[in-house]
This record gives C-alpha cells, structure tokens and sequence, in this order.
C-alpha cells in the first residue's frame, strides 16, 4: 500500500541533505532521503505504527530540510549532535516524541522524550513505511 503525504513543503536547497550529512558525520539511507525528497515536511495520509512494546504510536511528521521551516531537522538534530547521541532525528509525533535512525545501523526507533525509553521500529524507513495503518 502506498502512502500519500499531506502538507509537503518542498526542498528549497537540494545541497541541504548533504549540508545536514556533513553536520551529523553520517549518511542518511537511500530509502528515507528518496522518500524526504519528494515528501518533505509532509505528514503521512495512515500515520499509525506500532512497536513491539506500544501499539498505536503516531507518525506526524517528516522533519523538514528547510532551515525555516517550524519542524526542521537542522534545530531538531542539533542537541543530539551536542550530546554525541548515536541517534538521527528524522520525524515526529504529536507530542514532541522522536522517530529517529541509529546512525551506525540505520534502525529506526520511537524516543520517548518525557520517559528516555528507546523503543526498536524498523530496519529501514521503508519497512517503517509499510507498517503504518489508519485508525
């Protein structure tokens, strides 16, 4: 099943992906940055996931790449590069929890702000993509 995307906002620089490579000193997946280049910003049209441990967490948003945009990747990433955290911030929820890739085996996993639980989501954002359901 493919998912749509609501309220993309398109790259204004494509040199921004690489831009926020250089700055977190790693290469994002093939897979989400096809994915980021067509739906920046943008929030999936069945935006429910689970993981092992927590059914029905919500997908809200693809961290946009450009710098003035609200939920931006660049402010987002920005306290995890300071922290030296393993973890790539690249999409959110609703509730200032993050979706984020282990920068040395490109897993994804649910962060949980208010807990500092770490829950496992998916190998690739692919995978992650074709787990997400409507309630």
């Amino acid at each position: 099943m493919n998912t749509k995307w609501r309220y993309v906002k398109p790259i204004k620089d494509e040199k921004s992906i690489e831009l926020f490579e250089g700055m977190i000193g790693a290469r994002l997946p093939e897979d989400f940055i096809e994915i980021v280049r067509v739906n920046n910003g943008g929030r999936p049209d069945r935006p429910v996931f689970d993981t092992d441990d927590v059914k029905e967490h919500v997908f809200k948003t693809l961290l946009s790449f450009n710098t003035d945009d609200l939920e931006n990747i660049f402010d987002t990433a920005d306290s995890f590069i300071a922290a030296k955290s393993k973890y790539v911030p690249v999409a959110n929820d609703d509730f200032g929890n993050l979706i984020a890739y282990d920068k040395n085996s490109f897993k994804l996993y649910f962060l949980n702000h208010e807990t500092d639980d770490v829950e496992y989501i998916s190998s690739s954002f692919s995978e992650l993509m074709e787990k997400l359901y409507d309630i």
